[in-house]
């Protein structure tokens, strides 16, 4: 490529990432650590999370709240740190806000989602919508963020985390993990 004056192909961001990947996995094999086996997640593995939830939690609102913070990471495909608050006193933790999430109807249920900080794009806020989803109620995001919207509080301050527990404070990822074990 240099001696045809082309662009460098390991600049390319996607290049860059998977020889990342590949340095993380050959550091891992060469520190005797054993290979990632986590697995992701099936729809079915969410059906059954969210009616774990509504089993577990200690009240209405709370399998709610769970609900909606794994659906919408499932088919969001979004971290949980991009849902969550670091700590349950940080409020100004670039999570997901009360400001990012819009439900719309028309023409089809739709969840439009604007993240203000994102590993993906750290610089700028993301907006993308989650749409024609096919899943049962339980773990279908338009439902579960609907029926969380019935129920968390409407006298919080504007700015705020979108998922808040009963008193305000914020969905921690210490809280989701803890849930997800």
């Amino acid at each position: 490529h240099q001696l045809r004056s082309l662009p460098d192909p390991t600049r390319v961001p996607a290049v860059q990432m998977a020889m990342k990947g590949f340095g993380i996995l050959a550091n891992q094999r060469g520190q005797g650590r054993p290979p990632d086996d986590r697995h992701p997640l099936t729809p079915t593995q969410l059906q059954g999370l969210c009616r774990a939830a509504t089993r577990t939690s200690k009240n209405d609102y709370e399998a709610r709240l769970f609900s909606a913070a794994f659906s919408l990471a499932f088919w969001g495909l979004m971290r949980g740190g991009e849902l969550t608050a670091a700590h349950k006193r940080d409020k100004d933790n670039p999570c997901l806000r009360d400001s990012g999430v819009e439900l719309r109807t028309i023409p089809a249920p739709t969840i439009r989602v604007t993240l203000q900080h994102s590993k993906a794009s750290p610089a700028r806020p993301v907006t993308f919508n989650i749409q024609d989803v096919v899943a049962p109620p339980e773990s279908c995001p338009f439902e579960t963020t609907r029926r969380f919207l019935e129920v968390r509080p409407k006298k919080l301050k504007p700015g705020l985390p979108f998922l808040v527990h009963e008193d305000g404070v914020p969905l921690t990822k210490f809280h989701l993990r803890a849930a997800l074990e």
